[in-house]
């Protein structure tokens, strides 16, 4: 499965490794996942095409429809409510599609999303979490929920509350006073950052490669490899949230969009809503 770097890398990149001094990274990235967004909206477009074209012939032999209704979309079964959404799931090794438009990630920590209109149907589940991403921006959106979040280069958890003023106390982040909210039915804080500049050098970096971005969020990775960082790049817009869990574990969602579209971000709190996390 694919995550944020690995979908810059399958176009053909060498965004953090081997052009960090040469290329406008941040621009770079975008316009990859500009394309990538764009091909999805093209498969998007083809597949709509077909389906009038199936409409079409329905109606030809006469279909019952509500008046009020805006999509030709067939009477739903008795037994089988029709979905609110078009996302289709795609299956992968640690993702189920259940019934409903429901996906069920097999985490530590397992949890449950339905993902509305504007996602792509793949579920990335890779080294920076479970990631999601929009399909209908420009500039490339998405968000990741990490069930075992850790503070970049820190040796211990952090709560919720302490994470989120942790981040909001970066000097090299721009950031709100950390919120109070409610995520999954559990109390949860909130903070909305920018990043005014790229790390300079690569010790500052996430995963100390050269990645144009600023560590603040790490995943653990077994006891043989350092746990992987993720942190905001230049001209993106990120909302961090974090929720305490059962046990001592902070379970941690990262919105962000490229382009300062905070837009984007605030459309990602559809998905964010729909969260369930199981928990013992």
């Amino acid at each position: 499965m694919t995550d944020i770097y690995d979908l810059a890398g399958r176009n053909g990149a060498t965004l953090r490794d081997e052009v960090a001094a040469t290329v406008d990274l941040e621009a770079s990235l975008s316009d990859l996942l500009g394309r990538h967004n764009r091909r999805h909206r093209k498969q998007l477009v083809a597949g709509l095409t077909a389906a009038a074209a199936a409409v079409a012939v329905v109606a030809a032999v006469a279909v019952t429809r509500d008046p009020g209704m805006t999509e030709p979309l067939p009477a739903p079964s008795p037994t089988t409510p029709a979905p609110s959404h078009d996302f289709a799931c795609t299956e992968g090794p640690s993702v189920q599609c259940l019934p409903g438009g429901r996906v069920r990630v097999d985490a530590a920590r397992p949890f449950t999303l339905v993902p509305p209109t504007g996602f792509a149907s793949e579920v990335s589940v890779g080294r920076a979490g479970t990631e999601l991403y929009r399909d209908d921006t420009e500039l490339g959106s998405g968000v990741a929920f990490i069930d075992d979040a850790l503070p970049a280069r820190r040796n211990k958890h952090l709560d919720a509350e302490e994470f989120a003023r942790w981040i909001a106390a970066s000097p090299y982040l721009d950031a709100d006073t950390p919120q109070r909210t409610t995520v999954a039915g559990r109390p949860a804080w909130q903070v909305r950052v920018s990043a005014p500049g790229a790390p300079g050098d690569q010790r500052f970096a996430c995963n100390q490669a050269g990645s144009p971005c600023w560590p603040v969020t790490a995943t653990p990775r077994g006891r043989e490899l350092p746990p992987w960082e993720t942190g905001p790049w230049k001209g993106m817009a990120n909302r961090y949230t974090f929720i305490d869990l059962p046990g001592g574990a902070t379970f941690g969602i990262w919105s962000w969009a490229f382009g300062a579209n905070w837009a984007a971000i605030d459309a990602n709190e559809e998905l964010i809503g729909t969260l369930r996390i199981q928990t013992p």
